[in-house]
């Protein structure tokens, strides 16, 4: 599992293949999630979504 971290803040970033792991569901159920806004995503510039590690 590869997090992303963010210097700065000391804030933890999931990719959604991690977010998926962890939770042993599907990657499109948590892009699903996301969309409908049952779990937090933030998107990079790249249209990329991450999810804060806490958030999970």
């Amino acid at each position: 599992m590869r997090i992303v971290s963010d210097g700065k803040k000391g804030k933890s970033y999931l990719t959604p293949n991690d977010v998926a792991t962890l939770l042993m569901v599907s990657p499109v159920t948590v892009r699903q999630w996301a969309q409908k806004g049952g779990l937090s995503a933030l998107t990079t510039p790249g249209g990329h979504r991450r999810f804060l590690r806490h958030d999970v």
